[in-house]
């Protein structure tokens, strides 16, 4: 029987061990869960406190003697001079490193004679946090001192008792004595003559609890009980309104400025606020054009007149304007309870009054066929030009096919995709087949040089398209200048007014261009290849010329003089065995005669070159029979140049452009 029974008791100790170790376990995370939020709330709670106790020091420290003098002055205070003052001792955060104590301040600045705002913040490591507060240093008056010894002068002549003096008989005491029968009055009867007194009396102070109910409707008690508020009053002084206050008629504790209850009202109004206020920037940068962005709610707890307990929160919304170098502020605003906007500045208004709207964009392709891989700038055009807005806003439709990017046609794959082009509420489209079949344009040639027309003439422009064999050979002709020459969609030309203007032939994104110059005259061209000379002595000075065109007729009308160098070793066959007698001769202010040298083009090797020298135009003057011109050459060295005729000769080439009705 008692082996039997013995078995019944036996112990599992293996079961048991298992137990305690899995009920270790837990307690063990239990614990280790609830130190991380220990944890959070010291790192808040670190914060929140050290800026407190900064807070308490800079007000301690910016008494009457410390603080600004002038109008918006302003007084700093950095965490670094409050260690070297003494006023307060090393901040460290929970990981026990020091706080910043440059970027950590308090600063004062002097709104009134009465009035300074006093801003406290506190950065460690990578938090950071302020509080904006109010100093009020009343106005000392200079009569104070006087009016008080008048009353004193006054107690003595009217013998008024005090607490030490006992009243006359017949007459009324304070609430602490039993009146007479006879002689008491209330605050309806007037006071018999002699030494009477009443509750009113400047000596005597009522106390906190009125002892005796007035005896009518009309009787006021003469104090009030007001309730008892451990972290203070609501009353509070700020420049712009709260967005949110604590309820109830007394302040919260300060450590309250981090409760989720109020913190998250708060940052809820703000979130709708911030919201609210994108949309607006967003609408008004799509309509002007410029680069504007809202800054993240700024939220300030505020604190009650005694500094010993949290009232509520202000909320600052800012918007910027993004400049090429920096950024300007545009609309500034508190809100108050009623999420009302007390505005400190706003110019958006004037973003608005410059601003050019947008009519009309068009695309220069409504329809692109491309092949595989292949590109095609699209180009978009504003009208006006001087539309302020001009951030076009691209998308594909079906990127998968192509895609875009500034106006960039990329294709992908075979199909087809629509491409917008927008500004504003407007837009233009472009619908892009992409084919496998398609052989792009490589390159296309006009065939026809710059050249110079005659008003009222007319020419035919031609191109060559490469590969000969390419899918689109659709030119399109297009004039730069279409007042001065129009050109048609076959390119045909016409000369309209003088002036010039660009022609350019395009497929796709390949194009070439030829200059077209129009005059209302015949217009010539002549080129003179001549040789200046400067003596030795005289190298490196200012040479004066003076030519005069001798096959140029006087009735003609200069356009244009164009003075170059040339290279004589190139050019020396152009004009070695041009007869100049009858076409320029040297001009000295006293004769025509031929005075050019014909044997200087021997001496070609020996000139200068364009490193040599440099020429500057003078003028052009007209004589009886002929054209001249005047010029100067300045020698800058003479280098590698050879001395011929106790001198230099200097390669001139002369371009005349001349015209005749």
């Amino acid at each position: 029987m008692y082996e039997e029974s013995s078995k019944k008791i036996k112990i599992n100790w293996r079961s048991v061990l298992i137990k305690i170790l899995i009920l270790l376990i837990v307690v063990f995370l239990i614990i280790w869960i609830i130190s991380l939020f220990k944890k959070d709330e010291k790192k808040v709670s670190n914060l929140n406190t050290n800026l407190n106790i900064m807070k308490e020091a800079a007000e301690e420290y910016f008494n009457a003697s410390n603080l600004p003098t002038e109008l918006n002055g302003k007084v700093k205070l950095t965490l670094e001079d409050m260690l070297n003052k003494k006023l307060v001792i090393e901040f460290k955060d929970q990981n026990g490193k020091s706080c910043n104590l440059k970027d950590s301040y308090a600063e004062v600045t002097k709104l009134n004679d009465e009035d300074y705002s006093m801003k406290v913040k506190l950065v460690c490591q990578k938090e950071s946090d302020y509080v904006i507060d109010t100093i009020k240093v009343p106005v000392p008056d200079k009569t104070d001192d006087k009016v008080e010894d008048n009353k004193q002068d006054n107690n003595q002549e009217n013998n008024t008792p005090n607490e030490e003096q006992k009243p006359a008989t017949g007459t009324t005491t304070n609430n602490n004595q039993k009146p007479s029968t006879e002689s008491t009055t209330n605050n309806n009867q007037k006071p018999s003559s002699g030494n009477t007194t009443n509750n009113n009396n400047n000596n005597q102070k009522p106390s906190s609890t009125p002892t005796t109910k007035p005896s009518t409707e009309n009787s006021k008690p003469t104090t009030e009980t007001k309730p008892t508020c451990e972290f203070g009053s609501k009353d509070y002084f700020a420049l712009y309104p709260l967005a949110y206050t604590i309820d109830g008629s007394c302040a919260v504790s300060k450590d309250d400025y981090f409760k989720a209850s109020y913190a998250n009202k708060v940052s809820d109004i703000a979130a709708v606020e911030y919201k609210k206020l994108s949309d607006e920037i967003s609408a008004l940068a799509k309509e002007t054009g410029k680069s504007l962005y809202v800054e993240a709610p700024k939220i300030t707890g505020v604190y009650n007149k005694t500094n010993t307990g949290l009232v509520g929160y202000q909320i600052l919304m800012v918007a910027k304007m993004k400049n090429t170098y920096s950024t300007d502020t545009i609309y500034e605003y508190y809100l108050d309870e009623y999420s009302n906007r007390s505005v400190i500045f706003d110019v958006r208004s004037s973003l608005k009054s410059s601003v050019v709207a947008v009519q009309s964009i068009t695309l220069d392709k409504t329809t692109l066929e491309l092949g595989p891989n292949a590109t095609y700038n699209l180009i978009a055009t504003i009208k006006p030009n001087n539309a302020t807005n001009k951030n076009i806003t691209w998308t594909s439709s079906n990127p998968e096919v192509a895609t875009i990017t500034n106006g960039l046609v990329t294709a992908k794959n075979v199909g087809y995709t629509v491409i917008t082009a927008s500004i504003n509420d407007l837009s233009a489209t472009c619908l892009v087949y992409v084919k496998n079949n398609i052989i792009p344009v490589t390159s296309i040639k006009i065939n026809n040089d710059d050249e110079t027309m005659k008003v009222g003439n007319t020419k035919v422009l031609s191109a060559t398209i490469n590969p000969s064999n390419s899918t689109n050979k659709n030119i399109t002709w297009s004039s730069s200048n279409s007042s001065v020459v129009s050109v048609s969609s076959e390119g045909v030309i016409y000369a309209k007014k003088a002036g010039t203007a660009k022609i350019t032939a395009s497929i796709d994104n390949v194009s070439d261009s030829i200059i077209i110059t129009v005059n209302d005259r015949n217009v010539y061209t002549k080129t003179y290849y001549i040789m200046g000379y400067t003596l030795e002595d005289e190298a490196l000075e200012e040479s004066i010329h003076g030519y005069v065109f001798k096959d140029i007729p006087i009735y003609a009308q200069i356009e244009n003089i164009n003075f170059d160098y040339y290279t004589t070793y190139d050019e020396y066959n152009t004009y070695k065995n041009t007869d100049w007698t009858n076409k320029i001769a040297f001009y000295d202010g006293y004769d025509f005669s031929n005075k050019i040298d014909t044997t200087a083009r021997s001496y070609s090797r020996g000139s200068l070159t364009k490193e040599n020298f440099t020429i500057t135009k003078e003028s052009t003057f007209k004589t009886n029979n002929y054209h001249g011109v005047y010029f100067i050459t300045k020698v800058n060295n003479v280098n590698n140049a050879t001395v011929t005729f106790n001198g230099y000769f200097i390669p001139i080439k002369i371009t005349v452009t001349y015209s005749i009705d």
